[in-house]
């Protein structure tokens, strides 16, 4: 059977087209101490207290991150960190969009008031957890401000607190996005935070979550993103100069 060069062209296009279309896909991962993306994967998170500003709270209580002002009108604040690795794996050097980001906190327990406003930060310092202290917060003598310093305001959620096992949900904005994206193309592909009494300082506010360390591993703080992978540019070239080509041998063999 005799194909016209037109539909040679055609045809060739439309598998390289397939190919590009193939290449767009979404996803979505969840990072969680000993739960995801491997039962090995390591989520650091702890809390520093002004209290007890000499206190390695990863060690003192290892199940909780405290967030809020104690009844002496004292702050604790919280640290995490996420290793962002598995996503530039699943990319596979493509290009891509980060489409929305949750950070889910599980309560473990209330304090003093009934509900707090809790404000998520960037937190620019390679964070050692066991060593965290009010005065060392990111455990290694790089950050000189006590209790942290606060990069980037990213969420902030005010909770109704009720009682322990309940979700707290940091919903997507622009501002988290661009968090992961300036993660995923640093060296350590390494996500840190910082939670913060929206009030710090005013009255007694309590926010209990659990830990990367609590006995229940589906309760550990975990960061969910949904991403695109993007097509490569020089696949859509590609599929351009194959009709270019294929339309350039209709048009001589039709003189």
């Amino acid at each position: 059977m005799n194909t016209s060069p037109r539909v040679v062209a055609l045809l060739l296009v439309a598998v390289v087209l397939v190919g590009t279309v193939s290449s767009v896909k979404a996803e979505m991962i969840s990072f969680q101490e000993d739960v995801s993306p491997t039962a090995a994967y390591k989520a650091d998170a702890t809390f520093v207290w002004a209290n007890k500003p000499n206190d390695k709270c990863d060690s003192t209580r290892p199940n909780e991150v405290i967030v809020g002002t104690d009844a002496g009108i004292r702050p604790l604040r919280g640290l995490l960190e996420f290793d962002l690795s598995e996503i530039n794996m699943l990319a596979a050097g493509l290009p891509l969009t980060i489409d929305s980001v949750q950070l889910v906190m599980n309560t473990y327990s209330t304090g003093y008031s009934s509900s707090i406003t809790v404000d998520l930060h960037q937190y620019d310092y390679n964070l050692i957890e066991e060593d965290s202290t009010w005065y060392d917060p990111d455990g290694g003598g790089l950050d000189l401000t006590d209790g942290g310093t606060l990069g980037t305001f990213l969420a902030s959620e005010a909770i109704t607190l009720g009682t322990a096992n309940e979700d707290v949900v940091f919903s997507d904005t622009a501002a988290l996005r661009t968090a992961i994206s300036d993660a995923l193309g640093s060296a350590d592909h390494t996500l840190r935070l910082i939670l913060v009494d929206h009030h710090e300082g005013v009255s007694a506010q309590l926010a209990y979550f659990c830990s990367n360390e609590y006995s229940s591993t589906g309760r550990h703080p975990e960061l969910i993103v949904n991403f695109t992978v993007v097509p490569e540019p020089s696949t859509i070239l590609l599929a351009g100069l194959a009709a270019l080509a294929g339309f350039s041998l209709t048009r001589r063999r039709g003189r």
